[in-house]
């Protein structure tokens, strides 16, 4: 598709009333405000402007919409921006200009279209292709916008509703429409060339043609078959004894279980090693800086008792001035002296030797705890040599094997499967009357016809995971005991034309559940539309899908909440979305905080201006 569009800007205008002014961005859109404020009339005013034949409040019974009668919207594609302008009066019509809001003036270039037209010209500037669809199973009609809203809008009442299929109408006589229109936007599809009355000549050719097309499913097949053959010729599948290998797959794990627990004692005892070894070192410092105590102690009782020595030795002496004899005396006993420095001395030599042997034992621990580590690395290294030269090339080995095994199995099975496809397809061409009956009761188109070619329901697989990928991110609880939470299964119902969870119909759920599944299929739908190139508008527009619907409450109705934690997961999803367009009316109590990338539009004060806030 060559252009989308997003919703840009709002604006609201009526005589001598102040203009309201809304702008809107690509990506999350947020429109919050209390109840009353006017949320909801806001959502009208974008549905009546896209198309809507109603008008909003056109009695003007809402005292702040009175005298509010001119809606524009500006729409911006990659290269083009359009503002569509409608007064409040049902099937009014629409002007289109070429410009944004801003630049339109008196002599703007305007183009009128009456309400029978406005729905083939939206769909042009929309970028919509026109085709034809199913108005009832026995009759074609054009595609129109308002066929198409259901897809990418919701109001309030219909978001949680009991009985409200997404693409559905209440009304059973449009059921092949609704079907229809979802299929033309899923896959692309045109009813263009659809002719319910079947003549002969048509079934003829019709059985003809499926004839040739299954002669060439067949050719294919049974190439395919040649194939197969070959290369299950090429294989060894008898000397395989896959039971002696799977056995022995285990024999390994058993062995690499006891390989890591050898390597974590080894590890284990080598840090109570290394911690021995260190506590030792610490000790053999220590008794080396005693030692070196020692030593210098000794050297000063020697330096004590050679002073002794000398003050012993001393002899009387004449003064060099007066000649006098100075007489020496005895300052202390010598003997004394010399038998304390002896004491002092072998004491200390005492100390010493013992201090030699404490270092002579520690070294020799410090040896034998290297050479316990040493035979406890030599252990670690024969473990891991054991396990990268002996294990590991084993289990490689044996898991090649096992791949080998699973890989012919894989192409057996392909083999026989590819057999019953060329005896069906046998079948099929001996019995072609089967497959295409000359009954014409039996080529009526049914509902069920509608949404059941392959074509069609793989496409649906595609949006089924859209929408499963988007209630994860949402963190929705379906079950209140998480025990019982299953993984969750999305799988889109063609009969009921609804979604269903863990195999329960939306509609089994409560209201709030009902209202944030329905959001999901229709955030779902945008996304895959965008993601496979499909053709849609490019925005989405859902009106309370977190406040549980309660002012119809229904009597005996599951009316039940949604956690905070799902607010908070369900912006922050959105909020990563840039390619599409999302705008959310809510109320102001279920918006968390602190969520960046989301315009925020506050209705707080309401969405007309009034006395107090004008």
């Amino acid at each position: 598709m060559e252009s989308r569009f997003y919703i840009s800007k709002i604006k609201i205008e009526g005589e001598n009333k102040k203009t309201v002014n809304i702008k809107l961005t690509k990506g999350l859109n947020v429109i919050l405000g209390s109840s009353d404020c006017g949320k909801s009339h806001l959502y009208k005013i974008i549905y009546f402007v896209l198309g809507g034949s109603k008008a909003p409040d056109e009695e003007q019974t809402i005292p702040e919409s009175r005298g509010y009668n001119t809606y524009y919207l500006e729409i911006t594609g990659e290269n083009k921006v359009y503002t569509l302008k409608r007064n409040r009066i049902s099937k009014s019509t629409l002007y289109i200009y070429d410009t944004n809001i801003i630049n339109i003036n008196d002599k703007t270039k305007v183009k009128d279209i009456i309400n029978s037209k406005i729905s083939s010209e939206l769909l042009k500037k929309l970028g919509i292709k026109e085709r034809k669809i199913l108005h009832r199973l026995d009759k074609i009609g054009n595609l129109t916008i308002s066929n198409y809203k259901k897809l990418f809008f919701v109001n309030e009442d219909d978001v949680s509703a009991e009985n409200q299929s997404p693409i559905l109408s209440m009304q059973h006589t449009e059921a092949a429409r609704g079907r229809s229109i979802f299929k033309c936007f899923l896959d692309n599809s045109d009813y263009s060339a659809f002719n319910n009355q079947t003549s002969n000549e048509i079934l003829k050719t019709s059985q003809q043609y499926t004839k040739e097309y299954i002669k060439t499913l067949l050719n294919e097949a049974e190439k395919r078959q040649k194939v197969f053959e070959e290369e299950i010729k090429e294989l060894d599948t008898y000397s395989l004894n896959i039971t002696k290998v799977y056995k022995r797959r285990d024999e390994i794990k058993n062995i690499i279980t006891n390989f890591e627990i050898e390597i974590n004692s080894l590890t284990e005892e080598k840090k109570k090693l290394n911690d021995k070894l260190q506590q030792n070192q610490i000790l053999y410092n220590r008794f080396l800086l005693l030692k070196e105590y020692c030593d210098n102690d000794l050297k000063r009782i020697d330096f004590i008792n050679e002073g002794n020595k000398h003050f012993n030795n001393l002899k009387n002496l004449n003064c060099p001035l007066c000649g006098c004899t100075t007489e020496k005396k005895e300052i202390v006993n010598y003997e004394a002296v010399e038998q304390a420095v002896n004491y002092e001395r072998n004491k200390i030599l005492a100390n010493l030797n013992d201090l030699n042997k404490s270092i002579d034992d520690v070294i020799s621990d410090v040896g034998l705890l290297k050479k316990e580590l040493t035979i406890i690395d030599n252990k670690i290294n024969e473990q891991f040599d054991n396990y990268k030269f002996n294990i590991e090339p084993e289990l490689i080995k044996n898991e090649a094997i096992i791949a080998k095994y699973i890989d012919t199995q894989i192409l057996i099975k392909n083999k026989e499967n590819n057999e019953q496809l060329i005896k069906k397809f046998k079948h099929d061409i001996n019995n072609i009357k089967d497959i295409i009956p000359e009954d014409d009761q039996a080529n009526k188109l049914t509902l069920k016809d509608i949404l059941s070619s392959e074509e069609t329901t793989n496409k649906i697989s595609l949006l089924e995971k859209e929408i499963q990928s988007l209630i994860k991110e949402w963190g929705i609880k379906l079950d209140k005991d998480s025990k019982l939470q299953k993984e969750l299964v999305v799988e889109f119902d063609t009969d009921i034309c609804d979604i269903k969870v863990n195999d329960r119909p939306r509609s089994s759920f409560g209201q709030g559940v009902r209202a944030i599944l329905y959001t999901a299929f229709l955030v779902g739908f945008l996304k895959y539309c965008i993601k496979n190139n499909l053709q849609h508008p490019g925005f989405t527009v859902i009106d309370s899908p977190l406040t549980t619907y309660k002012k119809h409450k229904i009597k005996n109705s599951k009316n039940e909440d949604l956690k905070k934690e799902t607010h908070q997961l369900f912006y922050e999803s959105l909020s990563k979305l840039i390619d599409e367009q999302i705008i959310i009316i809510e109320n102001s109590d279920k918006y968390p905080k602190n969520i960046s990338n989301i315009n925020i539009v506050d209705l707080e004060d309401g969405l007309f201006p009034t006395s107090k806030n004008s």
